[in-house]
This record gives C-alpha cells, sequence and structure tokens, in this order.
C-alpha cells in the first residue's frame, strides 16, 4: 500500500511550475518500509476533462528499519495485492536505464497523471504514475500525448482528489 500527498501547480507567466510528490509504502501491517518525495517541475490540466498530468523529479529516497526486503517491489502501486513478479512497468529489472527497485530512485522522474471524478477517491477519481530513469528516451512530455497512456492506475481506496480550474 502506499499513502500519497501531492500538490502541483502549473506555471504562470510569472512563476515556474510547482509542487511536491510525498508517497509513503507500508506493508500489510501499516508501517512505513519506503519514503519517496519529489519535486514537481512541469503541470498541464485539462479542465475540460478535470484532469492534471505532472513530472516530478525524485529528491529523495529513504527506506525504513522495517524493511526487509532485498528486494522492494513498490512501483508506487496504492494496493500492491496483485502485483506479481514480471509486471513491472519501466523496467525495475533492467534497461530503458531505470534503477532496480531496490535500487534508490533519486534523481528519476516520476510521471503522473489524476482525474477528479467528482467525488472522494473510490467513488471516480483516478491517479496513475510510472518511474521514468533520468536517461530514458520515453519520458512524457505535457506536450506530446505518446508515453502518458502506459501509465497504470492505482487502486484508490481513500482519499480525494482535486483538480483546481482556472
Amino acid at each position: 500500500y502506499a499513502h500519497v500527498v501531492f500538490d502541483a501547480h502549473e506555471a504562470s507567466v510569472s512563476n515556474p511550475a510547482k509542487g511536491a510528490v510525498l508517497i509513503d509504502m507500508t506493508n500489510e501491517d501499516g508501517l512505513v518500509t519506503r519514503q519517496f518525495a519529489a519535486s514537481v517541475y512541469a503541470v498541464l490540466v485539462e479542465p475540460e476533462m478535470n484532469k492534471a498530468k505532472f513530472l516530478a523529479l525524485v529528491i529523495s529516497d529513504t527506506k525504513t528499519e522495517s524493511d526487509e526486503t532485498d528486494h522492494d517491489h513498490s512501483d508506487g502501486d496504492l494496493e500492491e495485492g496483485d502485483h506479481e513478479d514480471g509486471d513491472h512497468e519501466d523496467g525495475d529489472h533492467g534497461g530503458n536505464g531505470a534503477p532496480k527497485g531496490n535500487q534508490s530512485r533519486v534523481g528519476q522522474i516520476l510521471a503522473v497523471t489524476v482525474i477528479d471524478g467528482g467525488t472522494p477517491g473510490i467513488n471516480g477519481d483516478l491517479m496513475g504514475w510510472k518511474w521514468f530513469g533520468n536517461n530514458n528516451p520515453n519520458i512524457p512530455s505535457l506536450d506530446k500525448p505518446s508515453g502518458w497512456g502506459s501509465l497504470e492506475n492505482r487502486v484508490i481506496i481513500d482519499g480525494n482528489l482535486v483538480v483546481h480550474v482556472k
């Protein structure tokens, strides 16, 4: 499981895009096993769809003492029960310039999409993300739709996403 807190703000004429993503990965007992922090640097809000896309640079990746595994399958799933070996979406086991999941993600890019379904989390909101190594040629960009379709939607079990439109 993961507890995710984020804010992402589009660039304006006088200010760059900004925001932060904080992800606490937990085990089945609710103990935090790994924490990620990422700095948002690009944001696109699509008001007609109540949708937003953003890119963030991972600046911190910390494992806690409660993480006793030598291989971490924490690809950012909000609920990981259906995650199996071989189901890694970003080259976690090599290739595409992405480190293995048990290696640090500092310096990687986190691509995120959110859709505000008009109701709290489990009733219509959607969130998807994918990790990209910083040298991966497939990192999505905000001005091209390709690459964003490969983000895996996560199962939201609680909370509420809000896409504020101007």
